[in-house]
């Protein structure tokens, strides 16, 4: 098991008791040191349950599972391994109810919770579709949601005052704070950020939950230590026992999300908040050649707020970096897509190994004219996701109404999707008296909802809506557990009579029907995959993230919790499909999307002042920007392989103007032995100097 690894992972691996602190650099080897660690820890007898391996992607906690099980058999079944965000929902459902809330909760996704916001606003006589000064109306609820969500993950609660701030966002946000926090409760539903406060508050106030999970978990271990933000730092020392078997693992130059809460300053100071701490520093690089990671470490050495280590490389000094110095956008577009149409039908690279990364999204657009322009194909990173999409997310709301009939958000969607002359006031009136009654909302529905102040015509269309959602939970659940039954069809018949038939009918387009229709087969597929994998896990070690299959509610709410949960993709496509999808084709995608990944051919391009580093985050965060636009670029290059090629412009158009650009400061820092000694030798450009030959080039060209 231990073969094949070097001094300072053994080191890692063999560490017993204590804090354990593991910097682990860029394609250093960190997953192979967690998960051989865990396996170790297994085969020395140490009880699966009581180790638990805490992530941020369901993609990593994936990826963790499998190679447990390769290492460790039928032992891995049982070891807790979960991103945060589920870890803490399926400790909310098990003991939500000590908090005042059901354990039953719903948890909201970001359109659901866009469009609480938006009810909450209205409530209290705010628009939020009026602009606010210098916001856009189309942007303002999720800027809103944005400025709250902070606030949350740096440990606010609902009845606190947020931090004072005078822009437009925020003066709306801390309008909406606490009316926010209060409807949410009212509808005992969560949105992310609450599973982190809620699990928290959990763990603090009730001491016996606390105790339980302290003994449960004598060894932790987090992983990518460097992006947890305050209120996970205080999860962390609230499970962590008196033993402190704390083990973390991350990057300091990795750390890019600042702007989702996460504080650099959790790893940097691991070794001071728990003593005495064993320091291991992962730097062999199994990953990039040697000038690579040279000019990696001198942009990265100009940091101050970090730890001191050198990536080596074993793989040979491999070929300089090549920069590509164009006149304006659309130059470097042609430039960059001419490179590559060269590396992939002359030199016959496959398409799939070579990347364009990008500071911000919009920066695509030209890259994407100009391989179209020369027939080569590539995949943007980021498009819409199976699950986001409207019709899959109405037949996601019926199948919560089977599974969790209370689910006032989910209700709510449902029963107006197609409209049934149920308006807002009446949808109301049942939810109030259903309350009233104490009994669930779909089955009041299925009651007509007699209390309720009502047409006729509404109670037939509230039974007729909820009555295949109620006579199809025993049946589902019973199939569960049945392997010769079809779940799919169960769950497919009952939402089709509920609605979902009816909504496919009113689209006027055959197109969107046959679409609609396409969706909702390939989530019942989806959930029928599941209830497989989760019989599967009573014979067989489970290899998928924690599926929430302990809350005593059933395999359909189980699979609602996973799909709620999944921020990457473990349920929602077909690892084969992906596959697939990416094969023959260039990838596209942000710096921020790109970390974790490889790729033997990277382009870096845009990397001017003002892109990289962000015009924005330079005027909003000054030094303490640089650094994290130093750690992006960092990220960047060691992303690459093979070959990385940094590629920026001399002018940008910008509407009807040519504005000057500066190369980024990052590329000055790159040591002339990283580069081939023609580009080595070329001074850094001077912006109007730039900005008149790109003008004497474009007259000449005319």
């Amino acid at each position: 098991m231990l073969e094949g690894l070097n001094h300072a992972q053994r080191t890692a691996v063999m560490h017993d008791g204590g804090p354990l602190l593991v910097l682990a650099g860029a394609g250093t080897g960190k997953t192979r040191v967690v998960t051989t660690r865990i396996a170790r820890l297994l085969l020395q007898g140490e009880a699966a349950r009581s180790i638990l391996a805490v992530t941020f992607t369901n993609k990593a906690a994936k990826e963790m599972k499998e190679r447990l099980v390769g290492l460790a058999g039928r032992a891995a079944r049982g070891v807790w391994v979960s991103t945060f965000h589920a870890l803490c929902a399926r400790m909310l459902r098990k003991d939500a109810h000590q908090l005042g809330l059901s354990n039953a909760l719903s948890i909201l996704d970001e359109s659901d919770q866009m469009a609480q916001l938006v009810r909450t606003a209205r409530a209290i006589g705010m628009k939020l579709d009026e602009a606010a000064p210098g916001v856009p109306a189309s942007r303002l609820p999720r800027l809103v949601l944005g400025k709250i969500g902070l606030w949350k993950n740096q440990g606010l609660r609902g009845t606190d005052e947020p931090p004072p701030q005078h822009d437009e966002v925020a003066l709306v946000a801390r309008a909406l704070w606490r009316p926010y926090a209060a409807h949410l409760r009212a509808m005992n539903a969560l949105d992310f950020d609450d599973l982190l406060l809620c699990a928290r508050e959990l763990l603090e106030t009730v001491p016996e939950v606390r105790a339980r999970y302290q003994a449960q978990f004598r060894w932790l271990h987090i992983d990518e230590y460097q992006d947890t933000n305050p209120i996970q730092l205080e999860i962390t020392r609230l499970l962590c026992g008196p033993e402190q078997n704390l083990c973390v693992v991350g990057d300091d130059d990795q750390a890019i999300y600042a702007f989702r809460g996460a504080d650099l300053e959790n790893i940097l100071a691991f070794d001071r908040q728990y003593t005495p701490c064993t320091v291991v520093k992962l730097e062999d690089n199994y990953r990039s050649t040697a000038l690579i990671l040279d000019a990696a470490n001198a942009v990265i050495a100009k940091n101050s707020a970090r730890r001191d280590k050198t990536l080596r490389s074993g793989l040979g000094e491999g070929a300089p970096l090549s920069v590509i110095v164009a006149n304006d956008g659309e130059q470097e577009a042609e430039q960059v897509a001419s490179r590559i149409f060269d590396l992939v039908l002359r030199d016959k690279r496959p398409a799939e190994s070579v990347a364009i990364l990008y500071r911000a999204a919009p920066q695509s657009r030209l890259f994407e004219e100009a391989l179209r322009m020369r027939g080569v194909p590539y995949r943007v990173v980021g498009g819409m996701e199976f699950f986001a999409r409207k019709e899959v997310k109405d037949a996601l709301a019926y199948l919560t109404c089977i599974a969790r009939p209370d689910d006032e958000v989910a209700f709510r969607r449902a029963i107006t999707a197609p409209a049934r002359k149920l308006g807002e006031v009446a949808i109301g009136r049942v939810v109030a008296a259903a309350r009233a009654a104490d009994v669930p909302l779909v089955e009041y529905a299925l009651q007509g909802a007699p209390a309720a102040e009502l047409k006729t015509e509404q109670r037939v269309a509230l039974a007729g809506f909820a009555k295949p959602l109620v006579a199809a939970r025993a049946p589902l659940e019973a199939a569960a557990n049945d392997p010769d039954a079809d779940v799919a069809l169960l769950a497919h018949r009952a939402v089709l009579a509920a609605g979902v038939a009816r909504l496919i009918e009113a689209e006027p387009e055959l197109a969107t029907r046959q679409r609609i229709q396409e969706c909702v087969e390939e989530l019942m597929n989806a959930f029928a995959g599941f209830v497989e994998r989760r019989r599967d896990a009573a014979l067989a070690p489970d290899l998928a993230e924690s599926q929430l299959v302990d809350t005593g509610e059933g395999a359909l709410a189980a699979f609602l919790d996973r799909v709620r949960l999944d921020g990457d993709d473990d349920e929602r496509t077909d690892e084969e499909k992906e596959e697939k999808k990416n094969k023959g084709k260039v990838q596209l995608m942000s710096l921020h999307a790109s970390k974790g990944l490889e790729f033997p051919v990277v382009f870096l391009v845009g990397m001017e002042e003002g892109l990289l580093p962000h015009r924005r985050v330079l005027e909003e965060s000054g030094e303490r920007g640089v650094e994290e636009e130093r750690r992006l670029c960092y990220v960047g290059f060691t992303r690459a392989q093979r070959l990385l090629v940094c590629s920026f412009a001399t002018t940008r158009r910008r509407r009807h103007e040519l504005l000057p650009r500066r190369r980024s400061r990052f590329l000055d820092d790159v040591p002339a032995r990283c580069l081939p000694a023609a580009e080595a030798a070329v001074e850094p450009a001077d912006p109007a100097e730039a900005f008149f030959a790109a003008m004497r080039a474009r007259a000449a060209a005319r």
